[in-house]
């Protein structure tokens, strides 16, 4: 197995922690994101797909921070085959539904089917923005 755990970036495949998140399989979390197994650092720091993912993949991560706000910045598997799980339900495609979603329950599963792959993804978490103050009351008749 090749866990490596450089500051808050967790990648290759096992369990290792990054913070209080829990990551197992081959994806890589990094600075709250979570990303397909075929992102790579690039020189400059950032992470970018290179070819596609792999087949017959599956990871979790765990313990995200209560009621995590989730923002898709890609997303592109093989629909109804190549998914991520958010509370029980699944997103694969074009992950439509799944931006601003919020992981009540802290976890994300991914699997990959074993035909076709695609661009992969990445899904960054932060805490759920506040509730919308209520609406002020109507002002009294004239």
């Amino acid at each position: 197995e090749d866990v490596s755990v450089n500051g808050a970036a967790v990648t290759g495949s096992g369990a290792a922690v990054a913070g209080s998140v829990i990551v197992s399989g081959p994806c890589v979390v990094d600075n709250d994101c979570l990303y397909s197994d075929n992102y790579q650092r690039t020189t400059e720091g950032e992470y970018e797909p290179v070819g596609e993912y792999s087949n017959s993949g599956y990871c979790l991560v765990k313990n995200l921070p209560a009621a995590s706000f989730l923002t898709v910045h890609a997303f592109h598997t093989e629909t109804m085959y190549d998914f991520i799980t958010v509370d029980g339900r699944m997103f694969s495609g074009n992950g439509l539904g799944l931006n601003g979603r919020v992981a009540k329950a802290g976890t994300i599963a991914w699997h990959s089917g074993r035909l076709r792959t695609g661009a992969g993804f990445k899904i960054c978490w932060s805490p759920a923005p506040p509730p919308s103050p209520p609406s002020p009351p109507p002002p009294p008749p004239a």
